[in-house]
Protein backbone atom coordinates (compact mmCIF):
# COMPACT_ATOMS: atom_id res chain seq x y z
CA UNK A 1 0.00 0.00 0.00
CA UNK A 2 1.61 3.23 -1.23
CA UNK A 3 1.82 6.64 1.40
CA UNK A 4 -1.32 8.31 -0.47
CA UNK A 5 -3.70 5.30 0.10
CA UNK A 6 -2.52 4.95 3.28
CA UNK A 7 -2.85 8.58 4.55
CA UNK A 8 -6.07 8.56 2.64
CA UNK A 9 -7.62 5.63 4.41
CA UNK A 10 -6.25 7.02 7.59
CA UNK A 11 -7.57 10.72 7.41
CA UNK A 12 -11.15 9.66 6.71
CA UNK A 13 -10.91 7.31 9.38
CA UNK A 14 -9.78 10.00 11.97
CA UNK A 15 -11.98 12.63 10.48
CA UNK A 16 -15.25 10.61 10.34
CA UNK A 17 -14.31 9.48 14.03
CA UNK A 18 -13.87 12.32 15.40
CA UNK A 19 -17.51 13.57 13.96
CA UNK A 20 -19.13 10.74 15.31
CA UNK A 21 -17.21 11.02 19.14
CA UNK A 22 -18.36 14.67 18.64
CA UNK A 23 -21.71 13.68 18.57
CA UNK A 24 -21.73 11.35 20.40
CA UNK A 25 -20.06 13.94 23.22
CA UNK A 26 -22.79 16.61 22.61
CA UNK A 27 -26.06 14.20 22.06
CA UNK A 28 -25.55 11.08 24.08
CA UNK A 29 -23.19 11.87 26.57
CA UNK A 30 -24.18 9.76 29.78
CA UNK A 31 -22.01 11.72 31.74
CA UNK A 32 -24.05 14.26 31.79
CA UNK A 33 -27.10 12.85 31.86
CA UNK A 34 -28.79 15.32 28.84
CA UNK A 35 -29.66 14.31 25.53
CA UNK A 36 -28.21 17.92 24.54
CA UNK A 37 -25.44 19.74 25.76
CA UNK A 38 -25.31 23.97 26.19
CA UNK A 39 -22.01 24.01 24.69
CA UNK A 40 -21.62 22.61 21.30
CA UNK A 41 -20.04 26.07 20.24
CA UNK A 42 -16.77 25.39 21.51
CA UNK A 43 -16.44 21.36 20.82
CA UNK A 44 -17.69 22.40 17.04
CA UNK A 45 -15.00 24.61 16.81
CA UNK A 46 -12.59 22.67 18.20
CA UNK A 47 -13.47 19.09 16.76
CA UNK A 48 -15.97 19.18 13.67
CA UNK A 49 -14.59 21.74 12.02
CA UNK A 50 -10.80 20.30 11.90
CA UNK A 51 -12.80 16.94 11.36
CA UNK A 52 -13.57 18.58 8.53
CA UNK A 53 -10.40 20.29 7.42
CA UNK A 54 -8.96 16.58 7.58
CA UNK A 55 -11.01 15.12 5.80
CA UNK A 56 -11.28 18.01 3.00
CA UNK A 57 -7.21 17.08 3.25
CA UNK A 58 -7.85 13.51 2.43
CA UNK A 59 -9.38 14.33 -0.20
CA UNK A 60 -7.21 16.77 -2.00
CA UNK A 61 -3.58 15.80 -0.21
CA UNK A 62 -3.00 18.84 1.32
CA UNK A 63 -0.70 18.26 3.91
CA UNK A 64 -0.46 22.09 5.15
CA UNK A 65 -4.30 21.22 5.93
CA UNK A 66 -4.44 18.23 8.14
CA UNK A 67 -1.31 19.98 10.09
CA UNK A 68 -3.94 22.45 10.67
CA UNK A 69 -6.08 20.00 11.74
CA UNK A 70 -4.04 18.64 14.10
CA UNK A 71 -2.70 21.79 15.66
CA UNK A 72 -6.43 22.92 15.95
CA UNK A 73 -7.86 20.02 17.50
CA UNK A 74 -4.91 19.61 19.94
CA UNK A 75 -5.51 21.65 22.72
CA UNK A 76 -9.13 20.09 23.26
CA UNK A 77 -7.88 16.35 22.21
CA UNK A 78 -5.04 16.75 25.23
CA UNK A 79 -7.70 17.87 27.72
CA UNK A 80 -9.90 14.98 26.64
CA UNK A 81 -7.12 12.52 26.68
CA UNK A 82 -7.24 13.00 30.87
CA UNK A 83 -11.07 11.91 30.81
CA UNK A 84 -11.56 8.53 31.96
CA UNK A 85 -14.38 7.79 29.20
CA UNK A 86 -14.61 6.96 25.69
CA UNK A 87 -13.79 10.42 24.61
CA UNK A 88 -9.96 9.33 25.26
CA UNK A 89 -10.59 8.37 21.85
CA UNK A 90 -10.65 11.69 20.53
CA UNK A 91 -6.38 11.45 21.45
CA UNK A 92 -6.03 8.94 18.57
CA UNK A 93 -7.42 10.49 16.03
CA UNK A 94 -5.44 13.81 16.32
CA UNK A 95 -2.90 11.41 16.66
CA UNK A 96 -3.81 9.67 13.23
CA UNK A 97 -4.13 13.30 11.90
CA UNK A 98 -0.42 13.44 12.31
CA UNK A 99 0.81 10.29 11.28
CA UNK A 100 -1.58 11.44 7.71
CA UNK A 101 0.44 14.43 7.75
CA UNK A 102 4.53 12.54 7.90
CA UNK A 103 2.15 10.41 4.96
CA UNK A 104 1.34 12.78 2.85
CA UNK A 105 4.82 14.83 2.90
CA UNK A 106 6.60 11.81 2.43
CA UNK A 107 4.43 10.91 -0.21
CA UNK A 108 4.52 14.66 -1.71
CA UNK A 109 8.75 14.55 -1.14
CA UNK A 110 9.05 11.01 -3.18
CA UNK A 111 6.41 12.09 -6.07
CA UNK A 112 8.28 15.73 -6.46
CA UNK A 113 12.17 13.79 -6.60
CA UNK A 114 10.85 11.16 -9.01
CA UNK A 115 9.98 13.85 -11.22
CA UNK A 116 12.92 15.27 -11.67
CA UNK A 117 14.75 11.55 -11.91
CA UNK A 118 16.29 12.66 -8.54
CA UNK A 119 15.82 10.18 -5.40
CA UNK A 120 15.99 10.97 -2.27
CA UNK A 121 19.45 10.89 -0.73
CA UNK A 122 20.51 7.87 1.55
CA UNK A 123 21.60 8.14 4.96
Amino acid sequence: MTFAKLSFILGLTAGFASIVLWFVLNFHNSHTGQSHAHGITPTFIMVLLPAAAAIISSFLTLPRLMMLAFIWSLPLCLYLILTQSVFVWFGVTCLLYLICYFLMRSNVYLNLHSKKGQFPPRV
